[in-house]
């Protein structure tokens, strides 16, 4: 059998996320916009497929990029469990407010918004891969448990990982709200060099420590359990 989780790690924009599109169901066009994280790519404008203009609909969504950490199992009776989980951005639930990057009359700013929106798909990564580290850390007792313990398991330590991902990225937002005002219209120089130096410094650590977890690098994990029986809890 297959299941399949997905943790939302779009809180930095949780406001505009939930006021104005909830927790939707995803479709078969939001799946086949699948956009993996690939080591060394840097955001575009054209992986934010909906235009927007906040003006004729009473909201601002400057940029929203729709990034989940996304866990599928599966396990059969003579195959060894396979745990899968990735850092996804979904094209088609990614938005940008054209009325909004017209008001901003800065090219370099909306630039600096890109580098930010790929620092946090960099940082969702980095969250995916402690999540790795510690289902590889577990597999000498997922040997001795059942496949619904293990799932179990990995479902909790996800939901941890991702509230953890969550108070970060609740952190840098919070430092770089510029992004969400409403009245931005020009940005000094210098702040503009504030913007590009914090963003520079948090990529920075970022990827050290992407670099330090490197082993933790690919999605796929598979190992045997003791009992595959979906019945079995323990």
């Amino acid at each position: 059998m297959k299941k399949i989780l997905i943790f939302g790690v779009f809180t930095w924009q949780i406001i505009l996320c939930v006021t104005v599109f909830g927790q939707s169901q995803f479709n078969s066009n939001d799946f086949n916009s699948r956009l993996l994280w690939k080591d060394g790519y840097t955001l575009t404008w054209a992986d934010f497929i909906v235009t927007m203009d906040s003006n004729r609909k009473g909201q601002s969504i400057s940029k929203w990029c729709d990034i989940y950490i996304v866990f599928s199992f599966s396990s059969d009776k003579s195959l060894p469990v396979v745990v899968k989980l990735e850092s996804v951005l979904y094209k088609t639930r990614s938005f940008q407010d054209t009325t909004y990057l017209n008001r901003i009359g800065s090219r370099k700013l909306t630039d600096y918004i890109l580098e930010y929106e790929t620092m946090q798909f960099n940082l969702a990564e980095l969250y995916t891969r402690k999540l790795r580290q510690y289902v590889k850390s577990k597999i000498k007792k997922y040997n001795n448990k059942s496949a619904k313990y293990v799932f179990n398991d990995i479902s909790n330590r996800a939901k941890k990982v991702n509230g953890e991902l969550i108070s970060k990225q609740n952190e840098y937002s919070n430092l770089l709200n510029v992004f969400y005002s409403k009245d931005i219209k020009v940005i000094s120089d210098s702040n503009l060099n504030k913007i590009e130096n914090q963003i520079k410094t948090w990529d920075f650590d970022i990827n050290q420590e992407l670099k330090s977890l490197n082993e933790y690098g690919f999605s796929e994990i598979d190992f045997y359990v003791k009992k595959n029986n979906w019945n079995n809890k323990r």
